[in-house]
């Protein structure tokens, strides 16, 4: 049993940029990480296994938001202060969750593996956020986004996978193995569109192959996307990241 303790503190540097030819100044992030994990290795059970939890403190997350643009405002002069999406700060982020890892050997010729986190990430302070398309044309040009999770932000993900290994056929080795990916709802986009919802989705890869023992030459038949899964890797009203369809391949390889 091993476990440990960390803390961290970083910044990340400011910016200088121009908003229709006006200075606008965004501030350093600040990061503030802790985390305790354990390690567990019981070669008795063929049992490995790892956990953590963690929690990270950000201050001034610099990301796209509503800024005032006073050129924008002068130009109109009808006493409406105009605003423009750039990169600026969200007053304060928190992550926190756990993580696992583990393998099991304890199957003969056979290794299981699983790794997955819970990773609860989202604003605790975000007051000028931009409005989403659907509501571009609301009196505001910001909404408050405080609670909610950050874009491309999944609570749950993990791997669960496996391989099995068996002589077969007098100096051959025969050997197969997957992997499944899940990954739960998230929104993929930064103003949070109700057209940008990316649902709850698995990916499951696949190999099937033989070698011989010394495994100087081997060939494997792999599958990508063995179900053909069509859940987009983004998208959001007029933009569309679709996912990288199922296919076959065919690999040998060898060495001297």
């Amino acid at each position: 049993y091993t476990s440990y303790v960390s803390f961290e503190y970083n910044q990340k540097a400011g910016i200088a940029q121009f908003v229709n030819d006006v200075p606008n100044i965004v501030q350093p992030e600040k990061t503030a990480a802790f985390e305790w994990g354990l390690k567990i290795n019981l070669p008795e059970q063929k049992l490995n296994f790892n956990i953590d939890i963690f929690r990270m403190d950000i201050r001034d997350y610099q990301q796209a938001v509503q800024v005032f643009d006073a050129y924008q405002t002068a130009l109109n002069n009808n006493g409406t202060s105009a605003y423009a999406s750039a990169t600026g700060n969200a007053s304060r982020v928190r992550d926190n969750g756990l993580e696992i890892d583990a393998f099991y050997k304890g199957i003969a010729n056979t290794t299981l593996r699983f790794s997955g986190a819970y990773n609860n990430a989202y604003y605790v302070s975000y007051t000028n956020a931009g409005q989403p398309i659907e509501n571009a044309n609301s009196a505001s040009p910001t909404v408050d986004d405080t609670g909610k999770q950050l874009a491309g932000n999944s609570k749950i993900n993990f791997n669960l996978g496996g391989d099995y290994r068996i002589p077969v056929w007098g100096g051959k080795l025969f050997h197969t193995s997957w992997n499944t990916m899940f990954e739960s709802r998230f929104n993929s986009d930064a103003s949070f569109s109700n057209y940008a919802w990316v649902p709850a989705h698995s990916v499951t890869d696949w190999s099937i192959g033989l070698s011989n023992v010394r495994q100087t030459f081997d060939v494997t038949l792999i599958t990508k996307n063995l179900f053909n899964n069509s859940t987009p890797q983004s998208i959001t009203w007029n933009s569309y990241s679709p996912a990288v369809q199922r296919w076959l391949g065919l690999q040998f390889s060898g060495k001297l």
